[in-house]
C-alpha cells in the first residue's frame, strides 16, 4: 500500500501519466461490471471493465502496461444479442466460450459476479469514437478463444 504522505509529497512532473493501450493482443482481466437500461426504448446494456495484465503481441513495453489505462467491453442483453455466436458480440458465448463458466442454470445476475477476475485473451485495435469521431479509443475487436 502506498504511503500517503509519500504521495502528497510528490510534484506532478514525478508522477507517471496514464498509457493507452497500442493494437495487440493482450490477457486482460476482469475487474468490475455495471448493468444499465439505456435509450427511450430502456433496452439492457452490460459494461465489464477489464485490465491488460499481460502482452502476448504488441510493441507497447511490460513497464507501459502497468500504467495501462482500463478498457471497457460493452454487450447488450437481449434476446437477439444472446443468440449470436461470437464472443465479442454476445455475453451468453463471451461467458461460456471466453471465460469457460459453464453454469446453465444460474441467472446472468450471478453469471456476471462469477465473471470477476476471470481472464480472458483480447485483440485491441484502436476505433474512433466520441460525436464527431475524433478520439482514437483502444477496444478490444476480437476475443480469443482457445
Amino acid at each position: 500500500m502506498a504511503d500517503l504522505n509519500a504521495i502528497l509529497d510528490m510534484t506532478p512532473g514525478e508522477t507517471p501519466d496514464p498509457v493507452s493501450l497500442t493494437p495487440g493482443v493482450y490477457e486482460f482481466t476482469i475487474t468490475r461490471y455495471k448493468t444499465e437500461e439505456v435509450g427511450e426504448n430502456k433496452t439492457g446494456k452490460l459494461t465489464w471493465s477489464i485490465r491488460a495484465d499481460a502482452i502476448v503481441e504488441s510493441d507497447l513495453s511490460d513497464e507501459d502496461l502497468e500504467l495501462a489505462k482500463p478498457l471497457y467491453m460493452e454487450f447488450w442483453l437481449t434476446e437477439k444479442s444472446f443468440s449470436y455466436d461470437v464472443p465479442h458480440i454476445s455475453v451468453k458465448h463471451f461467458l461460456t466460450d471466453a471465460l469457460g463458466i459453464d453454469e446453465e442454470d444460474v441467472s446472468y445476475r450471478d453469471l456476471f459476479e462469477l465473471a470477476l477476475g476471470k481472464t480472458f485473451t483480447g485483440k485491441v485495435e484502436i476505433e474512433m469514437q466520441g460525436k464527431d469521431r475524433d478520439r482514437p479509443t483502444p477496444t478490444v475487436k476480437r476475443v480469443l478463444v482457445n
